[in-house]
């Protein structure tokens, strides 16, 4: 009897995918002159191809996290605020075009010309951004549906792809960023009750994913977002805008193998996560975004943890914000050493950036059920191994934060302006109080 053989795993082209080679979702500050203000780009991921764009929820939560939790505003195609307005229900899909973002301000001129009243400041960081009071997350993120861990049960496949081989727990909220965790009081939500140095390690807080599915991630080359899903009507036609919101992959790169397997892809029920924290980490995906209009050598408004009320910074400082976004890693450097001898040629993404926001805890069994040695004495192992390395790690972090700071005082001194105080808690986020000698104005 001859054994039967099977051709070769067809690989799909991995070019850009012909919706993002010559159209773009563009959003601009209306504050700035046309030639600096553009604010954020989306990849049109959604619609038909010959008719593209983004879900309005998706830009309007973007912005607004980028405005400092500014969720009172609208979008316009034009710089003037009461004309065009975009008039669309957050499950409708916005059009390729190019959008202002607008806030609720007075504004005595409508011109051409950069308003300055419409000059609201942004956050320049995820590090620097506060978690929004909790009764102020968009319809959508409360609505979405997310079961109770009702019992002990261990999920180990992949919530994406329902997969059980190589699967491992992932951070939503990414393990590097355990200080912005702790500074924003996200440990305080629902029923957590682990503390300490493991506090970022809640249940609410890990979901189970595929290595490649965790690894895409951690790479932002998707989100995880609420979507309504249309409830179907008689004759297996689906109702206009009835529906329910459910978790759903939302790619944002443009390659046509990733949009073709991954996008709009419904997940899993999400057991136990708490959606405070997948929408910390659509924000944490997100400001990697704003690198570009902080970069455009021109100064701009802020708003800065520690720092009272909203000010001008030059174009040095705004560069010095944007370094890092994106590359946060484990806290825990023997966790990152495993991974990155499992993973080391495929955790660089296509900006040349590294990362990693969870914990690599793998389920060999193919049946389903967990390996022979659990997750919580991977973890206690790991603890005892990281003990002997935190000394060292806590003295590179502590040279950076000084490097950063040193830094950051140097362009303070050189800036224009008048001579000011400013109470400053650390711009990467470690949360101490320092007092800055800074030149700074309103």
């Amino acid at each position: 009897m001859f054994i039967s053989l099977f051709p070769p795993i067809s690989i799909p082209c991995s070019g850009l995918s012909d919706r993002f080679k010559a159209s773009q979702l563009r959003v601009r500050h209306p504050g700035y002159s046309d030639d600096n203000n553009l604010l954020l780009i989306f990849c049109p991921s959604d619609g038909p191809p010959d008719a593209p764009g983004v879900q309005h929820s998706i830009v309007h939560t973007s912005c607004a996290i980028v405005a400092d939790n500014r969720f009172d505003g609208w979008l316009s195609r034009t710089r003037d605020p009461l004309a065009d307005r975009v008039q669309s229900a957050p499950s409708d899909l916005l059009p390729v075009a190019e959008y202002y973002y607008h806030l609720p301000l007075q504004y005595p001129v409508i011109s051409d010309t950069p308003n300055l009243s419409a000059l609201y400041p942004i956050v320049p960081s995820f590090r620097q951004w506060k978690f929004p009071p909790l009764g102020f997350l968009p319809a959508p993120w409360r609505e979405a549906t997310i079961a109770p861990l009702s019992d002990n049960t261990i999920y180990s496949n992949c919530r994406l792809t329902s997969s059980v081989l190589v699967t491992e727990t992932a951070h939503v909220i990414p393990a590097g960023e355990k200080e912005w965790f702790t500074a924003n009081s996200m440990d305080t939500i629902g029923t957590n009750t682990v503390q300490g140095e493991a506090v970022i390690d809640t249940e609410g807080n890990t979901l189970r994913l595929r290595q490649d599915a965790h690894t895409l991630w951690d790479r932002m080359h998707y989100s995880i977002v609420p979507k309504l899903k249309l409830l179907s009507a008689e004759g297996g036609e689906q109702g206009r805008g009835e529906g329910e919101w459910v978790w759903t992959t939302h790619v944002t790169k443009g390659l046509s193998e990733l949009h073709d397997t991954y996008h709009n892809r419904m997940l899993h029920p999400l057991k136990g996560v708490r959606r405070e924290y997948l929408f910390a980490r659509f924000a944490w995906d997100l400001f990697p975004m704003v690198q570009g209009f902080l970069q455009r050598g021109v100064e701009r408004r802020l708003v800065v943890r520690g720092v009272e009320g909203a000010r001008f910074y030059s174009s040095e400082a705004c560069r010095i914000f944007t370094e890092g976004q994106g590359t946060n890693r484990s806290t825990s450097p023997s966790k990152r050493k495993r991974r990155d001898e499992s993973t080391a040629a495929s955790q660089v993404d296509c900006d040349g950036r590294s990362f990693d926001s969870g914990i690599a805890v793998y389920s060999s069994d193919s049946s389903g059920a967990e390996g022979t040695k659990s997750k919580g004495e991977s973890d206690r192992e790991s603890a005892i191994r990281d003990k002997t390395e935190h000394s060292r790690y806590m003295r590179k972090r502590r040279r950076e934060n000084e490097t950063f700071e040193r830094r950051l005082q140097e362009e303070y001194d050189n800036a224009a302006g008048r001579k000011d105080r400013c109470i400053d808690d650390d711009h990467i986020g470690r949360g101490r109080q320092r007092i800055l000698r800074s030149y700074c104005r309103r």
